[in-house]
């Protein structure tokens, strides 16, 4: 039964996106390739039981042929995966089922892959190293969580062309976020990249790729970084906030703008006296080369992060309330991802209308700081940045009235001696 519904959420998912159904117009820029895929393939299980189903998902790989589907339930599973054949691998769960533990995530070697919906975390190599590493053309990769890895990069495209790269988290890398190197015509879009110790996305050699919808925050290196005869990219609509050294730096020629609105930069310092939300002046990129024409002044598309409001003291097993508001800029309805710092989380919940107050309930059965962490994306995918207050639970205090009652029911002869006194 439970393959049966599997095989129903595989055919509906999958013609979903082939077809681009629920992306914005926005989104939808980016492709101006279409994808070449095929369900006409055979499913491979990953994790689950019975007969026809893999304990490894390198093993299922091995297994497949060009055109197959691999379902990979939730669990954790190694990582050091290839993928050196044409088939759509996918996950049960975004962020339960979890590729973790090696040098590389996922090598991609194969025309024509989609990788969809996984956590790649505690993966760390050097250099050219990454949690999903691309070396063909034509492929996928979109709805995954790249978090908490090594010595590496979120994605890296090397001699890869023609590939969309959509709706990815990528945080806490050791390196890049996304690094392109000799790779171009590429769609690298809506991605939220934060928090990495290199640069958010950074080109080599890359030429013709379009940059869009991506917000690059916090990156140690600085947010976009183009060298070495990387020419004709196209990058607008793209939120740049502190990152060290610079947001945006290009020694070659590229487009920032789409001749009427450009990207949104923190530290821009010009004004809007008309009011249409375009910066008066241009926003200068450092390399002396170009600049962005249509500076943006207010974040592009992303939901706010989001309020949380409740007690941040308690006990442990007594319920608490919570409530969680944020709100779209296009006023697209909102989905929440709750985590409750005791490895349980909501899930993607939703979708509730933006700027609407939710209420969620929770308690905790053992003592210590707590950390509420919630997050927002909106119904085309674009995530917001999340939010974090500190809960504090600690042990139950002694009833001693009650501890007194206990003890004297038992031992009477004690009562009656502290009577004499």
């Amino acid at each position: 039964m439970k393959k049966n519904i599997t095989r129903i959420f595989l055919s509906i998912f999958l013609f979903i996106l082939l077809l681009g159904i629920g992306f914005s117009s926005s989104i939808g820029e980016a492709f101006s390739y279409k994808l070449n895929k095929t369900v006409n393939g055979n499913i491979l299980y990953v994790g689950g039981t019975g007969p026809g189903n893999y304990s490894d998902i390198q093993e299922a790989i091995d297994n497949a042929e060009n055109g197959d589907t691999i379902f990979v339930y939730i669990g954790d599973y190694p990582a050091d995966i290839v993928v050196d054949k044409s088939i759509i691998l996918i996950g049960e769960n975004r962020e339960k089922t979890i590729i973790q533990d090696a040098s590389d995530g996922i090598f991609v070697f194969a025309d024509k892959v989609t990788i969809t919906n996984f956590t790649i975390t505690h993966c760390g190599g050097f250099w050219d190293k990454a949690g999903i590493l691309i070396r063909s053309n034509d492929n996928t990769i979109c709805y995954n969580n790249i978090v908490n890895n090594g010595v590496l990069n979120g994605i890296y495209l090397e001699f890869a062309s023609f590939n969309n790269v959509f709706s990815n988290l990528i945080e806490n890398c050791q390196y890049n976020g996304i690094k392109l190197a000799y790779s171009n015509y590429n769609n690298i879009s809506g991605n939220m990249i934060s928090t990495n110790n290199g640069m958010g996305i950074i080109f080599h050699d890359s030429s013709n790729n379009n940059i869009l919808l991506n917000t690059i925050s916090q990156s140690y290196w600085g947010g976009i970084q183009i060298y070495d005869n990387s020419n004709n990219n196209l990058l607008y609509h793209n939120n740049l906030i502190e990152n060290e050294i610079d947001n945006g730096y290009d020694i070659c020629g590229n487009v920032w703008d789409n001749g009427a609105e450009g990207n949104y930069w923190d530290d821009y310092s010009g004004v809007d006296n008309d009011g249409d939300g375009i910066g008066d002046t241009p926003y200068i990129i450092d390399g002396n080369t170009t600049n962005d024409n249509y500076p943006l002044m207010n974040i592009y598309e992303i939901p706010s992060t989001p309020t949380i409001n409740g007690p941040i003291n308690g006990k442990t097993d007594e319920i608490y309330d919570y409530t969680f508001s944020t709100t779209d800029p296009n006023s697209d309805d909102i989905f929440y991802y709750i985590e409750w710092g005791d490895n349980s989380n909501s899930g993607w919940i939703g979708p509730y209308q933006s700027g609407s107050e939710i209420e969620l309930q929770h308690s905790w059965s053992e003592k210590g700081t707590k950390l509420i962490t919630a997050r927002a994306k909106d119904t085309n995918g674009l995530l917001g940045f999340s939010n974090t207050i500190e809960v504090y639970i600690p042990k139950n205090n002694v009833n001693y009235n009650l501890l007194c009652k206990w003890f004297f029911e038992r031992f009477l002869l004690f009562e009656k001696l502290l009577l004499l006194f």
